[in-house]
């Protein structure tokens, strides 16, 4: 009932594009690989890096609260329900970066992602770990925005590649990131795998976008 519920939305989802969005239009439009420029260098790496650190929650979140604090099947999914709950403020990253800048946007969320990951990931308590969860949500989801704002900045002219630079760069720190918080969790064990990666955020806050971002631009 869930898989068919949620296949249906996206097939909805899926007719709702078809009709709305328009169709590629012109062949003159630059192609191939976008230029390895300084702002999209620094896109890729920090966007890459963010979204390995998400990993120790969004993969091993339910194993680290079940190891810690004892939470069966009911924990784990209130845990998720808070992360659901906390990307709605994802939302206002457009709002924000026009008004804060891209760069204090990016470097702040980065550290809320950093508490979140060492909140939940040493079990600091049922209502630091919940609050801990719904940070990390509202960090991802804002972050992910910062990503493709910084995308269309970057690549000026093509707007699209830019967005899809972003994207596809989180799809791959998804891949590699996982299976090394793994790795560090079997191996040296949970405080360093938690403490390296809580450090994998922080240092995605040393890369600069180096663009001013005006509010109806965001």
């Amino acid at each position: 009932m869930a898989f068919g519920a949620f296949a249906a939305v996206a097939l909805a989802l899926a007719v709702a594009a078809a009709i709305s969005l328009p169709a590629a239009s012109g062949s003159d439009r630059a192609g191939g690989l976008p230029p390895m420029t300084g702002p999209v260098l620094r896109l890729i790496s920090a966007s890459f890096l963010m979204v390995a650190a998400s990993t120790a929650l969004w993969s091993f979140g339910g194993q680290l609260v079940a190891e810690q604090m004892g939470w069966g099947a009911t924990g784990t999914g209130l845990l998720w329900t808070c992360i659901g709950i906390g990307g709605l403020a994802g939302a206002g990253a457009g709002t924000l970066v026009g008004s804060l800048g891209l760069d204090r946007v990016h470097w702040a969320f980065l550290s809320l992602m950093a508490a979140s990951i060492l909140s939940v990931g040493f079990g600091l308590g049922p209502i630091p770990t919940l609050v801990g969860g719904a940070v990390l949500g509202a960090a991802y989801v804002m972050l992910t925005g910062v990503y493709l704002i910084w995308g269309t900045h970057a690549l000026p002219d093509r707007p699209a590649t830019g967005l899809m630079v972003g994207f596809l760069t989180i799809a791959v720190g998804q891949t590699v990131g996982a299976p090394l918080f793994g790795r560090l969790l079997a191996g040296p064990g949970l405080a360093s795998a938690v403490i390296g990666f809580t450090a994998v955020a922080l240092i995605a806050g040393a890369f600069r976008s180096g663009s001013t971002v005006d509010g109806a631009t965001a």
